[in-house]
């Protein structure tokens, strides 16, 4: 029996969507208020260095992104309204505090799409443990027919006759291959998962360089699976790679404590790390 794949599609109605990320209008996340001033206003900022970083990202802004920013905050405009108005009319609102909490009827949306997102993950969890108790039955039947083949004595003598004949008579101790064969990647298993949703705020420019997404089109979660959250497994959904990605990990010595680098130096320091692994294997 195939194992069920983690359910890809979104509780959707109309632009609105719930899916594994979160909450979605046209596929763009909302940002908030204090986000919004900075991105808008950032000749506002104290620093020449957060101007800068702001102004930076403003780029990055598009006719979509600033509609979905209305959607989100409840503010009336016309579909089909200039994008300097649309931007305009984000402008004005975000000034006058309407953009700095979310009104209840969109509260109410996001509410009903989540529920039904929520049924959707249970009947996925229910198919995954049909899916195993099949399995397990399988392996049962499996280890029954075998059992029926050979006796356990006749097994016993086999397993003796072809241990004394491999081995010369030796005792059959097991030999340490680990330097002949590859590292095996540890399986992740965890009986309580946790799972943690994470969405891309930008993408590598393969420059050196991370580029704000202002469109948040890279999600995914990550499943730590021991207590201090060095192991991990995880799935991500690129646009830029044409569909999902599986991977695995674990936790790198060295980077732990607050983030304080910004995306730029981030970027380097990501960079450097994959050369060095990279020639490690050359």
């Amino acid at each position: 029996m195939t194992k069920p794949r983690y359910p890809n599609e979104d509780a959707t109605q109309g632009p609105f969507s719930f899916g594994a990320s979160g909450f979605r209008i046209n596929d763009t996340f909302r940002e908030s208020g204090k986000c919004l001033k900075r991105l808008l206003f950032p000749e506002s900022l104290k620093s020449e260095k957060a101007r800068k970083s702001a102004r930076n990202d403003a780029s990055m802004i598009d006719r979509p992104w600033i509609k979905a920013q209305l959607q989100h905050y409840g503010i009336d405009f016309n579909l089909n309204i200039d994008p300097l108005k649309a931007k305009a009319l984000l402008l004005i609102s975000v000034a006058y505090g309407l953009c700095d909490a979310v009104p209840p009827q969109v509260l109410k949306i996001k509410s009903t799409l989540k529920e039904q997102y929520k049924s959707i993950i249970e009947d996925y969890r229910d198919r995954i443990k049909a899916n195993a108790e099949n399995t397990d039955d399988e392996s049962d039947s499996e280890d029954m027919s075998g059992d029926k083949e050979d006796s356990d004595d006749e097994r016993a003598a086999g397993r003796s006759k072809d241990s004394d004949y491999n081995t010369g008579g030796e005792p059959d101790n097991p030999i340490d291959t680990a330097l002949d064969a590859p590292v095996k990647r540890q399986k992740i298993e965890s009986s309580h998962p946790r799972r943690l949703y994470f969405q891309w705020r930008g993408y590598n420019t393969m420059l050196g360089a991370v580029q704000f997404d202002p469109q948040g089109r890279n999600t995914g979660y990550l499943d730590f699976a021991n207590d201090d959250a060095t192991i991990f497994e995880g799935n991500i959904l690129m646009d830029a790679m044409g569909g999902e990605i599986l991977f695995q990990g674990y936790g790198v010595p060295g980077l732990s404590g607050p983030l304080t680098m910004n995306w730029n130096a981030l970027s380097h320091l990501a960079a450097e790390r994959a050369k060095v692994q990279y020639y490690m294997w050359q």
